[in-house]
Protein backbone atom coordinates (compact mmCIF):
# COMPACT_ATOMS: atom_id res chain seq x y z
CA UNK A 1 0.00 0.00 0.00
CA UNK A 2 1.11 3.70 -0.80
CA UNK A 3 -0.25 6.61 0.99
CA UNK A 4 0.16 10.11 0.56
CA UNK A 5 0.91 12.65 3.33
CA UNK A 6 -0.10 16.55 3.55
CA UNK A 7 0.93 18.60 6.12
CA UNK A 8 1.77 22.16 5.01
CA UNK A 9 4.53 23.28 8.29
CA UNK A 10 5.99 19.92 8.30
CA UNK A 11 9.10 22.43 8.54
CA UNK A 12 8.53 24.32 11.62
CA UNK A 13 8.18 23.64 14.87
CA UNK A 14 5.18 22.30 16.28
CA UNK A 15 3.32 19.25 17.92
CA UNK A 16 2.18 18.08 14.99
CA UNK A 17 5.57 17.33 12.90
CA UNK A 18 7.39 14.95 15.25
CA UNK A 19 4.24 13.28 15.17
CA UNK A 20 4.08 12.56 11.63
CA UNK A 21 7.92 11.98 11.35
CA UNK A 22 6.98 9.15 14.48
CA UNK A 23 3.83 7.75 12.29
CA UNK A 24 6.29 7.54 8.75
CA UNK A 25 8.87 5.27 10.57
CA UNK A 26 5.94 2.56 11.71
CA UNK A 27 4.09 3.27 8.49
CA UNK A 28 7.11 1.41 6.97
CA UNK A 29 7.76 -1.43 9.58
CA UNK A 30 4.14 -2.05 8.21
CA UNK A 31 4.78 -2.04 4.89
CA UNK A 32 2.95 1.02 3.78
CA UNK A 33 5.11 3.78 1.57
CA UNK A 34 4.67 6.91 2.11
CA UNK A 35 4.84 9.90 0.07
CA UNK A 36 5.37 13.19 2.04
CA UNK A 37 3.94 16.47 0.79
CA UNK A 38 4.83 20.04 2.52
CA UNK A 39 5.91 23.22 2.16
CA UNK A 40 9.66 22.70 2.21
CA UNK A 41 10.46 27.04 2.87
CA UNK A 42 11.68 26.62 6.60
CA UNK A 43 10.09 29.49 7.72
CA UNK A 44 6.36 30.80 8.32
CA UNK A 45 5.11 30.94 4.85
CA UNK A 46 3.03 34.02 4.01
CA UNK A 47 -1.07 33.66 4.93
CA UNK A 48 -2.68 34.00 1.81
CA UNK A 49 0.34 33.92 -1.42
CA UNK A 50 1.99 31.44 0.57
CA UNK A 51 -1.47 29.48 0.59
CA UNK A 52 -2.43 29.24 -3.29
CA UNK A 53 1.64 28.45 -4.09
CA UNK A 54 1.43 25.55 -1.38
CA UNK A 55 -1.74 23.78 -2.49
CA UNK A 56 -1.48 24.71 -6.43
CA UNK A 57 1.96 22.33 -6.35
CA UNK A 58 0.54 20.06 -3.58
CA UNK A 59 -2.33 19.32 -6.12
CA UNK A 60 0.05 18.82 -8.63
CA UNK A 61 2.10 16.45 -6.84
CA UNK A 62 -1.07 14.45 -5.51
CA UNK A 63 -2.15 14.00 -9.33
CA UNK A 64 0.68 12.59 -10.01
CA UNK A 65 1.48 10.49 -7.07
CA UNK A 66 0.52 7.24 -7.11
CA UNK A 67 -0.75 6.77 -3.23
CA UNK A 68 -4.13 5.46 -3.44
CA UNK A 69 -5.31 7.52 -0.16
CA UNK A 70 -4.84 10.63 0.65
CA UNK A 71 -3.94 11.67 4.51
CA UNK A 72 -3.91 15.18 5.28
CA UNK A 73 -3.45 17.12 8.46
CA UNK A 74 -3.90 20.27 6.21
CA UNK A 75 -8.07 20.47 6.01
CA UNK A 76 -7.70 22.74 2.78
CA UNK A 77 -7.05 19.67 1.14
CA UNK A 78 -10.29 18.45 1.36
CA UNK A 79 -11.54 21.26 -1.06
CA UNK A 80 -9.69 19.68 -4.01
CA UNK A 81 -11.25 16.04 -3.62
CA UNK A 82 -12.54 16.08 -7.14
CA UNK A 83 -9.86 17.09 -8.56
CA UNK A 84 -7.22 14.83 -6.94
CA UNK A 85 -9.48 11.89 -7.34
CA UNK A 86 -8.40 9.93 -4.89
CA UNK A 87 -9.92 9.36 -1.22
CA UNK A 88 -9.12 11.67 1.21
CA UNK A 89 -8.76 11.00 5.16
CA UNK A 90 -8.29 14.44 7.20
CA UNK A 91 -7.05 14.01 11.14
CA UNK A 92 -8.28 16.36 12.77
CA UNK A 93 -6.32 17.67 15.78
CA UNK A 94 -8.46 20.77 16.14
CA UNK A 95 -11.94 21.56 15.23
CA UNK A 96 -10.99 25.15 15.34
CA UNK A 97 -14.76 25.51 17.10
CA UNK A 98 -13.71 26.58 20.58
CA UNK A 99 -11.65 29.39 18.96
CA UNK A 100 -14.62 30.60 17.33
CA UNK A 101 -17.03 30.21 20.13
CA UNK A 102 -14.63 32.46 22.47
CA UNK A 103 -13.35 34.81 19.72
CA UNK A 104 -16.63 35.86 17.86
CA UNK A 105 -14.39 37.49 14.95
CA UNK A 106 -14.82 37.36 11.45
CA UNK A 107 -11.83 35.58 11.07
CA UNK A 108 -12.64 32.75 13.44
CA UNK A 109 -16.30 32.52 11.73
CA UNK A 110 -14.47 32.23 9.02
CA UNK A 111 -12.02 29.53 9.63
CA UNK A 112 -15.12 27.86 11.41
CA UNK A 113 -17.03 27.80 8.10
CA UNK A 114 -14.29 26.26 5.94
CA UNK A 115 -13.55 23.33 7.99
CA UNK A 116 -16.74 22.83 8.60
CA UNK A 117 -17.11 22.37 4.57
CA UNK A 118 -13.73 20.22 4.96
CA UNK A 119 -15.10 18.44 7.43
CA UNK A 120 -17.79 16.83 5.19
CA UNK A 121 -15.81 16.44 2.00
CA UNK A 122 -13.98 14.11 3.49
CA UNK A 123 -14.23 10.39 3.22
CA UNK A 124 -12.99 9.87 6.51
CA UNK A 125 -11.79 11.99 9.69
CA UNK A 126 -9.48 10.82 12.36
CA UNK A 127 -10.42 12.45 15.54
CA UNK A 128 -7.64 12.18 17.72
CA UNK A 129 -10.20 12.07 21.10
CA UNK A 130 -14.02 11.54 22.10
CA UNK A 131 -13.63 15.22 22.72
CA UNK A 132 -12.92 16.62 19.32
CA UNK A 133 -15.53 13.87 17.62
CA UNK A 134 -18.41 15.08 19.53
CA UNK A 135 -17.62 18.56 19.21
CA UNK A 136 -17.78 17.33 15.16
CA UNK A 137 -21.22 15.76 15.37
CA UNK A 138 -22.99 18.03 18.21
CA UNK A 139 -21.11 21.06 16.30
CA UNK A 140 -20.47 20.78 13.00
CA UNK A 141 -23.09 18.14 12.33
CA UNK A 142 -21.04 15.56 11.11
CA UNK A 143 -22.56 11.32 10.42
CA UNK A 144 -21.02 9.68 13.31
CA UNK A 145 -19.85 7.13 11.29
CA UNK A 146 -17.45 8.88 8.97
CA UNK A 147 -15.67 9.46 12.71
CA UNK A 148 -12.81 7.60 13.96
CA UNK A 149 -11.19 8.13 17.58
CA UNK A 150 -7.60 7.26 17.17
CA UNK A 151 -5.40 8.61 19.65
CA UNK A 152 -1.69 10.62 18.32
CA UNK A 153 0.70 7.69 19.71
CA UNK A 154 4.05 8.60 21.87
CA UNK A 155 7.61 7.22 21.42
CA UNK A 156 7.90 5.38 24.56
CA UNK A 157 11.08 4.47 24.08
CA UNK A 158 12.12 8.12 24.26
CA UNK A 159 9.87 9.64 26.42
CA UNK A 160 11.03 7.22 29.48
CA UNK A 161 11.96 7.62 33.15
CA UNK A 162 15.29 8.95 33.60
CA UNK A 163 17.79 9.02 36.51
CA UNK A 164 17.47 11.75 38.75
CA UNK A 165 20.30 12.90 40.91
CA UNK A 166 19.43 12.76 44.88
CA UNK A 167 19.17 16.38 46.63
CA UNK A 168 17.18 15.95 49.75
CA UNK A 169 18.85 19.42 51.04
CA UNK A 170 16.60 22.36 49.89
CA UNK A 171 14.40 19.83 47.08
CA UNK A 172 12.15 22.00 45.45
CA UNK A 173 8.45 20.91 44.27
CA UNK A 174 8.58 21.66 40.56
CA UNK A 175 5.59 21.91 38.87
CA UNK A 176 5.73 22.26 34.94
CA UNK A 177 2.89 24.00 32.49
CA UNK A 178 3.89 24.52 29.12
CA UNK A 179 2.31 27.40 27.27
CA UNK A 180 1.69 31.52 28.44
CA UNK A 181 -1.45 31.98 26.48
CA UNK A 182 -4.96 32.63 27.64
CA UNK A 183 -5.94 29.03 26.36
CA UNK A 184 -3.39 26.74 28.34
CA UNK A 185 -4.58 28.43 31.26
CA UNK A 186 -1.37 30.25 31.97
CA UNK A 187 -3.19 33.22 33.24
CA UNK A 188 -5.28 31.15 35.85
CA UNK A 189 -1.58 29.91 37.04
CA UNK A 190 -0.42 33.06 37.80
CA UNK A 191 -3.67 33.84 40.01
CA UNK A 192 -3.48 30.54 42.06
CA UNK A 193 0.38 30.90 42.25
CA UNK A 194 0.53 32.99 45.31
CA UNK A 195 -2.09 30.44 47.25
CA UNK A 196 0.44 27.07 45.67
CA UNK A 197 3.46 29.06 47.30
CA UNK A 198 1.83 29.79 50.54
CA UNK A 199 0.94 25.98 50.96
CA UNK A 200 4.53 24.89 50.16
CA UNK A 201 7.93 27.51 50.11
CA UNK A 202 9.73 24.98 47.91
CA UNK A 203 7.28 25.17 44.88
CA UNK A 204 9.18 26.13 42.13
CA UNK A 205 7.29 26.81 38.41
CA UNK A 206 9.10 25.48 35.08
CA UNK A 207 7.21 27.29 32.34
CA UNK A 208 7.78 25.98 28.44
CA UNK A 209 7.29 29.14 26.64
CA UNK A 210 8.67 32.67 26.04
CA UNK A 211 8.71 34.86 29.48
CA UNK A 212 6.07 37.51 29.70
CA UNK A 213 5.65 39.37 32.54
CA UNK A 214 4.59 38.38 35.93
CA UNK A 215 3.77 40.04 39.32
CA UNK A 216 7.28 40.87 41.02
CA UNK A 217 6.61 38.95 43.90
CA UNK A 218 6.38 35.38 41.40
CA UNK A 219 9.57 35.96 39.89
CA UNK A 220 11.71 34.25 41.85
CA UNK A 221 9.48 30.75 41.74
CA UNK A 222 9.04 31.14 38.16
CA UNK A 223 11.89 30.11 35.39
CA UNK A 224 10.77 29.99 31.90
CA UNK A 225 12.43 27.90 29.10
CA UNK A 226 11.75 29.26 25.48
CA UNK A 227 12.92 26.12 23.37
CA UNK A 228 13.68 22.58 23.89
CA UNK A 229 14.62 20.53 20.62
CA UNK A 230 11.89 17.87 20.52
CA UNK A 231 14.72 14.71 21.69
CA UNK A 232 15.50 17.33 24.68
CA UNK A 233 12.20 16.85 25.92
CA UNK A 234 12.24 13.81 27.79
CA UNK A 235 14.97 15.73 29.99
CA UNK A 236 12.81 18.34 31.04
CA UNK A 237 9.82 16.15 31.81
CA UNK A 238 11.86 14.41 34.47
CA UNK A 239 12.47 17.39 36.04
CA UNK A 240 9.22 17.50 37.59
CA UNK A 241 7.14 16.37 39.74
CA UNK A 242 3.92 17.39 38.97
CA UNK A 243 3.14 18.58 34.87
CA UNK A 244 -0.33 20.30 35.26
CA UNK A 245 -2.13 21.39 31.74
CA UNK A 246 -4.83 23.52 33.18
CA UNK A 247 -6.56 24.18 29.53
CA UNK A 248 -9.66 26.00 28.83
CA UNK A 249 -9.41 23.52 25.84
CA UNK A 250 -6.68 21.37 24.51
CA UNK A 251 -8.56 18.06 22.20
CA UNK A 252 -5.26 15.87 23.24
CA UNK A 253 -2.36 17.64 24.45
CA UNK A 254 1.25 16.39 24.03
CA UNK A 255 2.59 17.47 26.92
CA UNK A 256 0.14 15.41 28.78
CA UNK A 257 0.44 11.72 27.42
CA UNK A 258 4.61 12.70 26.88
CA UNK A 259 4.99 13.60 30.63
CA UNK A 260 2.72 10.64 31.24
CA UNK A 261 5.07 8.19 29.16
CA UNK A 262 7.92 9.65 31.34
CA UNK A 263 6.89 8.41 34.15
CA UNK A 264 5.35 11.72 35.57
CA UNK A 265 2.24 12.71 37.59
CA UNK A 266 0.20 14.64 35.57
CA UNK A 267 -2.93 17.31 36.43
CA UNK A 268 -5.46 18.31 33.61
CA UNK A 269 -8.20 20.01 33.27
CA UNK A 270 -11.53 18.27 32.96
CA UNK A 271 -11.67 20.52 28.94
CA UNK A 272 -8.85 18.35 27.82
CA UNK A 273 -9.47 14.99 25.64
CA UNK A 274 -6.62 13.44 27.31
CA UNK A 275 -8.78 13.15 30.36
CA UNK A 276 -10.15 9.44 28.67
CA UNK A 277 -7.14 8.51 29.48
CA UNK A 278 -6.98 8.93 32.95
CA UNK A 279 -8.11 6.97 36.65
CA UNK A 280 -8.23 10.23 38.48
CA UNK A 281 -6.13 9.28 41.32
CA UNK A 282 -4.56 5.82 39.75
CA UNK A 283 -2.48 7.59 36.76
CA UNK A 284 -3.33 10.91 36.80
CA UNK A 285 -5.62 13.24 37.81
CA UNK A 286 -8.22 15.41 36.59
CA UNK A 287 -10.24 18.47 37.97
CA UNK A 288 -12.16 21.00 37.02
CA UNK A 289 -10.90 24.99 36.81
CA UNK A 290 -12.81 26.03 39.78
CA UNK A 291 -10.75 23.53 41.77
CA UNK A 292 -7.40 23.36 39.96
CA UNK A 293 -5.30 25.47 42.65
CA UNK A 294 -6.73 23.05 45.67
CA UNK A 295 -6.09 19.86 43.72
CA UNK A 296 -2.69 20.86 43.00
CA UNK A 297 -2.03 21.59 47.19
CA UNK A 298 -3.56 18.12 47.73
CA UNK A 299 -1.05 16.25 45.15
CA UNK A 300 1.32 18.58 46.35
CA UNK A 301 1.09 16.59 50.09
CA UNK A 302 0.64 12.98 48.31
CA UNK A 303 3.12 10.06 49.33
CA UNK A 304 2.54 7.96 46.24
CA UNK A 305 3.32 10.23 43.33
CA UNK A 306 5.86 7.74 42.29
CA UNK A 307 3.71 5.10 41.43
CA UNK A 308 0.77 7.15 40.09
CA UNK A 309 3.92 8.35 37.49
CA UNK A 310 4.50 4.66 36.80
CA UNK A 311 1.16 3.55 36.15
CA UNK A 312 1.01 6.11 34.08
CA UNK A 313 3.62 5.14 31.66
CA UNK A 314 1.96 1.79 31.72
CA UNK A 315 -1.21 3.46 30.28
CA UNK A 316 1.18 5.21 27.33
CA UNK A 317 2.76 1.88 26.62
CA UNK A 318 -0.82 0.07 26.73
CA UNK A 319 -2.73 2.41 24.55
CA UNK A 320 -0.56 4.50 22.79
CA UNK A 321 2.42 2.74 20.97
CA UNK A 322 2.99 3.88 17.61
CA UNK A 323 2.70 -0.35 16.66
CA UNK A 324 -0.62 -0.24 17.50
CA UNK A 325 -2.07 3.26 16.48
CA UNK A 326 -0.78 2.38 12.86
CA UNK A 327 -2.34 -0.47 12.84
CA UNK A 328 -5.89 0.74 13.54
CA UNK A 329 -4.70 3.45 10.53
CA UNK A 330 -4.37 0.62 8.20
CA UNK A 331 -7.88 -1.12 8.94
CA UNK A 332 -9.32 2.34 8.55
CA UNK A 333 -7.18 2.83 5.10
CA UNK A 334 -8.15 -0.95 3.91
CA UNK A 335 -12.25 -0.73 5.31
CA UNK A 336 -12.25 2.83 2.84
CA UNK A 337 -10.84 1.02 -0.20
CA UNK A 338 -13.34 -1.79 0.63
CA UNK A 339 -16.28 0.55 0.88
CA UNK A 340 -15.59 2.95 -2.59
CA UNK A 341 -14.45 -0.93 -4.24
CA UNK A 342 -18.21 -2.13 -3.26
CA UNK A 343 -19.71 1.37 -4.13
CA UNK A 344 -18.31 1.00 -8.03
CA UNK A 345 -19.30 -2.62 -8.14
CA UNK A 346 -23.07 -1.24 -7.47
CA UNK A 347 -22.55 1.20 -9.87
CA UNK A 348 -21.37 -0.84 -12.64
Amino acid sequence: MKIDIVHRYYTLPGAIPPLISASIKEYKRQGVECNLIYDKRNKPPRPFLGALSFYYHAIKKLKKSKGEIVLTHSYPICFFKKIIKKPIILVVHNTGWEEYRTSKNFFGFVSAFFRAKSFKKADKLFAVSSMVKNILIKKYHIDKNKIVVIHNGVDYKLFKPLKKKKNKKNKKFIILHRGTDKRKGFDLLIKWAPKIIESNKNVSFLILGSKVNIPEELKPYFKFIKWVDYKEMPKIYNLADLVISPSRYDPFPGVVIEAMSCGRPVLMSDLCGTKELINDGKNGFVSKLRNFDKKIISIMKRKDLKKIGENARKTIIKKLKWKDIIKKHINEFNNLLNQIDEKDKKLR
